[in-house]
């Protein structure tokens, strides 16, 4: 009888694949805060891909300091940056931890 054998890998897959933009959402049950030690670009910036996809999304990413996310599972993350520099992630459940 043979070995078992696994095989392994990892690949970048594009957000725009991972997920959707959505309307901005203020709520969270868990909420996240990154130090950040130099001004961050605006969000809107940060996803241009999304706003060249979908018109949509370009209205969702309208204000340069929130966006929200749906991933494939319904559930959402917000990332949200803060005036003191920091990037605060909420997410509604623990699940998009991995992603974001």
């Amino acid at each position: 009888m043979k070995d078992p054998r696994t095989a392994y890998g990892e690949c970048d897959i594009p957000m725009l694949l991972q997920a959707r933009v959505v309307q901005p959402i203020k709520q969270a049950n868990f909420k996240i805060t990154i130090q950040a030690s130099q001004d961050l670009p605006p969000l809107n910036q940060i996803f241009e891909d999304f706003i060249r996809t979908d018109r949509e999304a370009g209205e969702h990413l309208s204000n340069p300091n929130v966006a929200s996310f749906q991933l494939p599972n319904g559930i959402d993350c917000t990332l949200l940056v803060a005036k003191t520099g920091s990037k605060i992630i909420g997410i509604h459940e623990a699940e998009p931890l991995t992603i974001c």
